[in-house]
């Protein structure tokens, strides 16, 4: 599947790269992608989710907090927090590494930065039209 890049800046802050397809995935690359519906779905359902998704956005933003700083920033309790980060975890959206007596997390790799800042590259998309 051949891609193209765009690189979108918006207010001289974190550039975004939007790629733009130009041709239909193959049969095979069809099949790989229905193979894996279900864990795309377990994606998006963990971002569909208003809290979850404060805590991406927290993680994105911080790159790394433990539980009660998460806690504090969604004015939620600690319990709830940790169930939710448990959510992100199960996904794969979220790892955990214990420090001292505090457990840190942070956004599982790469893949998951890229699929929220697509996600704002396509609302600014959007909004242009």
């Amino acid at each position: 599947m051949k891609k193209t890049e765009k690189i979108i800046q918006q207010n001289n802050e974190k550039e975004v790269s939007v790629y733009v397809h130009e041709q239909r995935p193959t049969s095979f690359e069809t099949t790989h992608l229905y193979l894996h519906q279900a864990d795309v779905l377990h994606i998006f359902k963990a971002f569909a989710d208003e809290k979850r998704l404060k805590i991406i956005l927290a993680l994105y933003t911080y790159e790394q907090l433990c539980v009660q700083e998460v806690a504090e920033i969604l004015g939620e309790s600690v319990a709830n927090t940790s169930h939710h980060l448990r959510m992100l975890k199960k996904a794969n959206l979220a790892i955990s590494e214990r420090s001292g007596k505090h457990m840190l997390y942070q956004l599982a790799d790469e893949h998951v930065y890229m699929i929220v800042e697509q996600a704002f590259a396509h609302t600014l998309h959007e909004c242009s039209h």
